[in-house]
């Protein structure tokens, strides 16, 4: 019994060998055919090549090939640009002139911007001065939405100074809750905080 099932297993291993063998000879032919066919299709007319994208023959290391062949053979792509923007400009005018939907387009583009515009300016301090603390000092802060935050600051702790209105001011960033500031005095000024290099 034991030599039947060892015979069994035996043959069936040998089989499995010989189909390995085959797969692998199929394949080493197809390689082969699609590589004679890669050289035939290069070797060809462009619109060969093109056609021969589907080709099943090709496996796909050979197709991958031919496509990148292809896309080398294909002319650049060249972008103009406009040579003016007035020119740009009169060109969008002349489309929006009578359409109502490019005119209310245009009108809510320029709007948003100019919008946009003075949100930054009012918010950015244009002459802010970098500084530093010279001494320790217990700040109270008002933060942008109405709260008050008290706050001991470590000596060489880092603001921003600005003036508003012939006041003194700093500034500072608190993480999830936005800018706090505090009106200083010019004494404050003078002898606490010093330029942040």
């Amino acid at each position: 019994m034991a030599d039947r099932v060892s015979e069994a297993l035996r043959q069936l291993r040998a089989r499995f060998g010989q189909a390995e063998a085959h797969v692998d000879a199929t394949q080493a032919r197809a390689r082969k055919a699609s590589a004679r066919r890669l050289r035939e299709l290069l070797a060809g007319p462009p619109a060969a090549r093109v056609a021969g994208l589907h080709d099943a023959a090709l496996t796909p290391a050979d197709r991958a090939e031919l496509e990148s062949a292809v896309a080398g053979a294909l002319p650049r792509r060249h972008v103009r640009m406009r040579r003016s923007l007035t020119g740009a400009g009169r060109r969008l005018m002349r489309h929006v002139r009578y359409r109502r939907r490019g005119l209310i387009a245009l009108v809510l583009l320029v709007t948003s911007a100019l919008s946009l515009a003075r949100t930054i300016s009012t918010h950015t301090l244009g002459d802010a001065v970098p500084v530093r603390l010279t001494a320790p000092y217990t700040i109270t802060w008002t933060l942008a939405g109405g709260q008050v935050l008290q706050m001991d600051e470590a000596k060489e702790a880092k603001f921003v100074w600005f003036q508003r209105d012939g006041k003194s001011y700093l500034r500072r960033w608190f993480d999830g809750r936005g800018y706090g500031e505090v009106m200083v005095t010019n004494a404050f000024t003078r002898t606490a905080i010093t330029l942040r290099f």
